[in-house]
């Protein structure tokens, strides 16, 4: 079975992932329901492997859910250049994160989640490595924050193959679109 790397995440209207300095206390539905059924449940039991930045791990350990490992049962990496304490939660991971993705991409198991942050994203984009893209839009206009996309990404072209408005927000769901080459023997009429 085909292995993914997929990018689950949450994006104001004018593009950014958290503000200036990181908060992501903007995200949520319109009615702020938490029981609402958006699917992350679903899209949660698909994936076996989470991967990260270490930003973005030491707002989850420190902010968001000091009281609980949020991922519990799932494999997590996090991508750091820094020296670091050994966690029983996560694989620190010093070398080149992209390479070492493909490596685990190309093991058997379930689809892998990067959660982002921004410079992680960045190099995944740079080296078209994501397999699908799920992107809801928050109804919130930041003004100022830390972008999904940073410069210079590669044309990607991707296939949108779902939509789904839910409590004011959309998700959208793409994939790569694969080229094909033509047969060498194929001869144009």
């Amino acid at each position: 079975m085909k292995r993914d790397i997929v990018l689950y995440i949450a994006v104001s209207l004018d593009g950014y992932i958290a503000r200036e300095n990181g908060a992501v206390d903007w995200l949520g539905g319109e009615s702020g329901d938490s029981d609402l059924d958006s699917g992350f449940n679903e899209f949660y039991s698909s994936i076996d492997t989470v991967v990260m930045g270490r930003t973005t791990y030491e707002q989850v350990v420190n902010e968001l859910s000091p009281g609980a490992w949020v991922y519990e049962g799932k494999k997590c990496y996090v991508a750091t250049s820094r020296n670091h304490v050994a966690d029983n939660r996560v694989e620190y991971i010093s070398e080149d994160i992209v390479g070492f993705i493909k490596k685990i991409k190309s093991q058997p198991g379930k689809d892998i989640w990067l959660v982002g942050g921004g410079r992680l994203l960045d190099q995944f984009f740079k080296q078209n490595l994501l397999d699908r893209y799920v992107i809801t839009i928050i109804p919130t206009i930041l003004g100022a924050g830390i972008p999904l996309f940073l410069d210079e990404n590669p044309e990607i072209q991707l296939k949108l193959i779902e939509t789904k408005v839910i409590d004011g927000m959309v998700e959208l769901t793409y994939i790569r679109r694969e080229y094909h080459t033509l047969p060498l023997d194929f001869k144009e009429c």
